[in-house]
């Protein structure tokens, strides 16, 4: 048994609907100007208050793995299920890595794992996890490091005609109600 997103589902006769969704970004004409507007506020608070943006292809898969593990630590007071193998999954997928992480005095304080591919006619862009210090949640670091990321990837798939692609994984979450549109999976 194959699992498949499938926007021509129809065409394939084995194709049937799974129970869960698949959470994909929603259109940007499809976010309010108060949504929009708010997390610019977001951001302009963050960067007021020392709080600077780093891209993390600036950093090692090594530092990239510490910075989510001591930030995952922080937000569950537990390891992440990867803890054994994310520093050689990072190193392996380096080339895949995007996206932005939040520093405060030399130290992260928000991350977010997110892979791409290009294809044809797509981009397509997997947020994998987030690790946030709760010390620094009244910035709502989390919904600024999706609004940059979401950004760039819009950005990037314009300026090489591509159609996005941004998977939030299952629609298992309630913020992803507000960043997404759920999509059915089909399986054959």
């Amino acid at each position: 048994m194959s699992i498949y997103l499938l926007l021509s589902h129809a065409h394939i006769r084995t194709a049937s609907n799974q129970s869960e969704t698949l959470s994909l970004l929603k259109n940007k004409n499809e976010f309010s100007r108060k949504f929009i507007y708010n997390r610019k506020r977001e951001l302009r608070l963050l960067q007021n208050d020392g709080i600077s943006i780093a891209i993390v292809s600036q950093f090692t898969p090594k530092q990239i793995a510490f910075f989510y593990i001591q930030l995952f630590k922080k937000r569950w007071n537990k390891n992440p299920r990867a803890l054994t193998y994310i520093e050689e999954q990072l190193i392996a997928m380096r080339e895949f890595m995007a996206g932005y992480l939040l520093i405060k005095n030399n130290q992260a304080i928000a991350i977010q794992i997110l892979f791409f591919s290009k294809s044809v006619n797509y981009l397509s862009v997997e947020f994998i996890n987030a690790g946030i210090d709760p010390a620094f949640s009244h910035f709502s670091p989390g919904s600024t490091l999706t609004y940059l990321n979401t950004e760039w990837a819009a950005q990037h798939a314009k300026e090489n005609n591509l159609e996005l692609r941004y998977s939030f994984g299952k629609t298992d979450e309630e913020y992803k109600t507000i960043w997404c549109k759920p999509t059915p999976v089909y399986f054959t």
